[in-house]
Formats: structure tokens, sequence, C-alpha cells
């Protein structure tokens, strides 16, 4: 007979599921007003586009030809700071993927940038990589 002091059981909770991060960070980098491309199941293009609003027509289509916003590829790796035992479910993390003159050379280059847990953590700094001020652009 069951008493009320008695916890259900509990699973072990398994480790996150790589869709499930990367639509995380998607979600939080829209609502910081972002702009997501997924360009594999867990390679994605951050945007930021510029502000515009404060120029008349004309300048407007002008700008938007000219420059389109900054642009910044984030991909989700197996994590390279903490051990990886076999047998046990991979550690993650997000990681920026340096392109530009590098790709010339084709060396590109990866840089963490975060747990793959810390979806607030990685959305914040790729946000604040791209930022973008109307009077810098």
């Amino acid at each position: 007979m069951p008493t009320s002091q008695q916890q259900p059981d509990l699973a072990p909770e398994g480790p996150p599921n790589p869709a499930d991060l990367v639509e995380q960070l998607i979600v939080a980098a829209e609502k910081r007003g972002l702009k997501v491309t997924r360009i594999a199941s867990a390679v994605l293009q951050f945007r930021q586009l510029p502000d515009y609003s404060h120029l008349d027509d004309t300048e407007r289509v002008l700008a938007e030809q000219m420059f389109k916003g900054l642009m910044q590829y984030v991909v989700l790796l197996p994590d390279s700071d903490k051990s990886q035992e076999n047998g046990k479910p991979l550690h993650l993390a997000w990681y920026w993927w340096w392109r530009g003159e590098r790709l010339s050379r084709r060396t590109d280059e990866m840089e963490r940038l975060a747990d793959a847990s810390a979806i607030d953590e990685a959305a914040d700094r790729i946000a604040r990589v791209l930022a973008l001020l109307p009077s810098e652009v």
C-alpha cells in the first residue's frame, strides 16, 4: 500500500537530443532578433540584419544592396574539452565555425562557444558578436 511519503520512480535523464538542442538555439536566437538558417542538421547560420528604417526609400534600397548584415556559422559537435568515453553518451558543445580567408586555404577553424545545454549563453554570445548599430552601418 503506497504512502504519501513515497516518491514515484523517475527514469534517469538521458543525454540531450541534438535535434532538440538545435531547435532550442534557433528559438533563443530568433527571440534576440537574429535570422537563423539551418545549413545542415547541426550547422546553423546566424544573421543580424541591419536596421535601415531611418533611411528614405531610395537610400534604403541602395543600403540593402550594398550590405545585408553580419553573418556567422555555429555548429554542434562533440565537446573537445571533455573526455568522450566509449559506450557513454557524447558530451556536446556549440562551436563557432570561422571561415572567411581561411576558406581559400581550406583550413576552416572551430572555436568552442559554449556547452550544448547552455542555450541562453550561446544565443547571447552570438547576438553580441553580430550586434549592429545604425551608426556603424
